[in-house]
Order: C-alpha cells, then structure tokens, then sequence
C-alpha cells in the first residue's frame, strides 16, 4: 500500500526520500539506516499475494538501486513466528528483524540498542494503527531519529474511523478512532490530535509564542498528508 490511489502515501514518501537521497550522497557518509514498525502479518498483511514483508522488500529494491549509497534496513514486529518465518525465507533484506511490542518503552529500547544504539534516519510506523500505540512509539522513537531524518506515522485515519488492529497472528482490539478525529472512544487524544499538538509547539516555537508545549527533538518541519504525517528533523540551509 505504499503506492495506491487510496493512502496516497507516494506523495509523502517521493520528494522526501529524493531530497534525502541526493544529500546523502554529497555527504561523507552515504548511508541511510530505516526502521520499520510492522511486516503485515495478519491475515490479508502485507502487499505480495496477500504475504508479509512487502514493504520491506519494496524499500530494500528501491534504495539498492542508488549506486553509491549504503542501505541498512531494521524490521520491527510483535508476531515473533511470523516474524522468525520471514527472515529465513527471506535472508539479507533486514540487517535486523527485531520482535516485540510497539506500545512498551522496555521493548523500544532494547530494539534500539541491539540496532546498535545509533540513530536512524528514517522512522516509519506501520504497525498496529491503536491510536496510542502510535502516539507511544513516535513519542519514544522521535529521539532516535538523527539530524536530517525522517519520521512517518502511517494510516492516520485511524484517528476518524474505527477497525479491528493488525496484530499478527489476528485481528485485536479497535484502533479507537472517534467522529471528530481528535478523540477516541475511550475520551483520549487520537494520534492526529496528538499530532497537531506537535504542530502547535513548533509553529509557537517559531514565532517566539508563549507557553508549554512537547520537546520537538529537533524538528523543524510536519507535513499532513491525507492518511499520513512526517516529522522532519531536516536542517534549514542558510
């Protein structure tokens, strides 16, 4: 689903990953280290006949075609079984395939130190789409995204309409989305409110307003596109 008419996703990802591309490659280190929550393990997961891992796949052909640019992929899921099942049927697409839960700070931290305790470059979130578990991870992992990089929380629908949670082996709990898009139908912020708030510290931010806000961790921009957002620690030239 990374290219359809319905998430509408390229139109985030082509002229971000391009402009990251070519600075990469004028930089001293043409390397880009990706970590993605989520292989699609539920029945009907994943882009490739209905099989998991297509958007892993998908990334590694992509970015293997750029000559000159070294590409480090880390693959994050909480169906171990299938999880272990991939990466032997598929070997040397995932420098990592780290198993465990999303929403469990415990767990986040572990994956990041057994990645090498080194910042990634881009952050993407396509796991269980729960409403909180996507404001957890964005919230523990957006520190762990490097000068320059970018994090992408897919499927922010989830914050408008309602759907049983991919969770690997079966569908779970209900992602939680409410009819005003800001609220779940447990009376909590959705990712899209919690978003905005993000949006609000930075637009205070830069114009000097008063007030509290979240700790950016260093970004200087947000893009809200139809069914996703990035957050971008990209630095402004002079």
């Amino acid at each position: 689903d990374k290219v359809d008419r319905v998430h509408l996703f390229q139109f985030l990802y082509q002229p971000n990953f391009a402009r990251m591309v070519m600075a990469k490659l004028l930089s001293k280190s043409p390397k880009i280290r990706l970590l993605e929550f989520g292989l699609g393990c539920a029945p009907g997961g994943g882009m490739i006949r209905g099989t998991p891992g297509g958007s892993a796949l998908g990334w590694k052909h992509l970015f293997d075609q750029v000559p000159g640019l070294e590409f480090e992929l880390h693959i994050f899921e909480y169906d171990k079984d299938c999880a272990q099942k991939w990466e032997k049927a598929n070997p040397n697409i995932a420098k990592m395939v780290h198993i465990g839960d999303a929403s469990s700070e415990e767990d986040l931290k572990r994956a990041y130190v057994d990645a090498g305790d080194t910042m990634f470059d881009v952050i993407i979130d396509d796991a269980s789409n729960i409403n909180w578990h996507q404001i957890k991870t964005l919230d523990e992992m957006l520190p762990r995204l490097a000068t320059n990089g970018f994090y992408v929380v897919e499927d922010i629908v989830s914050s408008c309409t309602d759907w049983r949670a991919n969770m690997g082996t079966h569908r779970g709990d209900k992602v939680g989305g409410g009819p005003d898009c800001m609220t779940t139908d447990q009376g909590e912020d959705t990712i899209l409110a919690h978003l905005m708030e993000y949006q609000r510290t930075l637009v205070g931010k830069r114009h000097k307003y008063s007030g509290r806000g979240f700790d950016l961790h260093g970004v200087t921009k947000i893009e809200m596109h139809f069914a996703s957002a990035l957050l971008s620690k990209e630095v402004e030239s002079v």
